[in-house]
């Protein structure tokens, strides 16, 4: 009997290689690597496959925030890294940022500048963490000190060409500013609430985002496949190594740069990367439109909380993760209902929206990766293998320099661990 096979002959003809270069994960991090090794190596021969059909774990199924952090992010970050890798790994971030913008430019990622701010209500329900706010806030003038540091350590990529006026612009300061009390008569659903104005972050649509990288990607020759799940990798130590799909088909690279994020121990044992869904609820239109004092990016509840305006009249509100850490550590798409509740009682009774108006037309779930050490994983896994992983929750900024990184590594592995190196140039 002859072999039947899924795939015709012309298709096993393109898709098994050898490549020069497999890269698994087509999210913002992944899309990066490879359109870096062909922007540094046109003549390479890359490939990139994303299990999903659609989009990507995370990168598509964000709020699209563009940002830095919030004060108390911030802060609890500083004193968990200390002053030295925080002021890197912010740094890494802001050139994340830049980075998209220069190869993009902000219509191909529907890019607008915001206002931000960080609302702190009164102790309570609504404010779950333990941070101590008021330090946050006494402490605002230190945050923008370091955060002058963080724009002037110089960009990576400054000789590449501008897109557009929106391709690089310096950190407006002071970035923190001095907290504003909020009140009913304004709108808010309850007094002595505070905001902590951010002077500067950026709204993105995510799925315009990722397909303007995989046009971008494809324009450079790079070859994508979407909805084909990687189930294993062969020995480590081969020349030529094998990627495995599924019984019947089998990819062959000479080097592979992993960039799964959340699902890396899916496919590693090693390191420990830790999935955590995020919640994500979207308003039918509010009739009257979002109020303006709503209208931007917000943080709440030390970034476990955050909303924003989609155009003139729908909330995005997302996160509550740490009303229960141990359910929300899966990387399965669900509703929580007792998080869908606190969303829902926090846009009413600390955002002040009439509950016989709000009504939510759609809820979704993404997967963020997660690192015991709060920096992402960036590897070399023997000799012809990268890890670039463990974004937490910050991979829209971070994946576009974590990708540069790891596919300049790639390219030159005699360098120096990049991660300590500071920015790979």
């Amino acid at each position: 009997m002859i072999p039947y096979s899924t795939y015709s002959y012309w298709e096993k003809e393109q898709m098994t290689g050898p490549w020069d270069y497999v890269i698994v994960g087509a999210g913002v991090t992944g899309l990066n690597a490879a359109i870096e090794l062909k922007r540094q190596k046109p003549t390479l021969r890359v490939l990139v496959l994303e299990a999903k059909k659609s989009g990507a774990v995370a990168s598509s199924r964000s709020a699209g925030f563009l940002c830095l952090g919030s004060p108390s992010e911030q802060m609890l970050t500083l004193e968990a890294l200390g002053e030295a890798a925080w002021l890197h790994w912010t740094a890494a971030k802001w050139a994340g940022i830049q980075r998209l913008l220069r190869l993009l430019g902000a219509k191909s990622m529907n890019y607008k500048r915001v206002k931000a701010f960080e609302i702190l209500p009164p102790p309570g329900v609504f404010r779950r963490s333990n941070t101590d706010m008021d330090r946050v806030a006494q402490n605002l003038q230190e945050m923008n000190t370091l955060m002058q540091r963080v724009d002037s350590q110089p960009l990576p990529f400054r000789s590449e060409r501008k897109r557009d006026k929106a391709a690089e612009s310096p950190l407006p300061f002071p970035y923190y500013g001095e907290p504003i009390r909020l009140k009913t008569q304004q709108g808010w659903g309850m007094d002595s609430t505070m905001a902590l104005p951010i002077a500067f972050e950026g709204q993105v649509h995510p799925m315009v985002l990722v397909d303007s990288l995989k046009q971008y990607a494809t324009n450079l020759g790079i070859h994508l496949l979407n909805g084909f799940p990687v189930e294993s990798l062969g020995p480590a130590g081969e020349d030529l190594q094998d990627i495995f799909l599924d019984n019947q088909l089998i990819i062959k690279s000479k080097k592979i740069i992993i960039c799964t994020n959340a699902l890396t121990n899916v496919l590693l044992p090693a390191p420990q990367v830790i999935p955590q869904r995020g919640q994500v609820l979207v308003s039918a239109p509010i009739a009257g439109g979002i109020p303006e004092r709503l209208k931007g990016n917000f943080h709440g509840d030390a970034g476990y909380l955050y909303y924003r305006n989609i155009g003139n009249d729908r909330l995005l509100l997302g996160g509550a993760r740490n009303l229960d850490f141990q359910g929300e550590q899966t990387d399965r798409w669900a509703e929580n209902p007792a998080i869908t509740q606190h969303l829902t009682d926090y846009a009413i009774q600390v955002l002040g929206l009439k509950s016989e108006g709000l009504v939510w037309e759609q809820a979704w779930s993404g997967t963020m990766g997660f690192t015991p050490s709060g920096v992402p994983h960036l590897q070399a896994l023997g000799t012809h293998r990268w890890l670039v992983a463990g974004m937490n929750g910050m991979g829209m900024a971070l994946g576009p320099e974590m990708g540069r990184r790891v596919a300049r590594w790639a390219l030159a592995p005699g360098n120096v661990d990049p991660q300590k190196a500071g920015l790979l140039p």
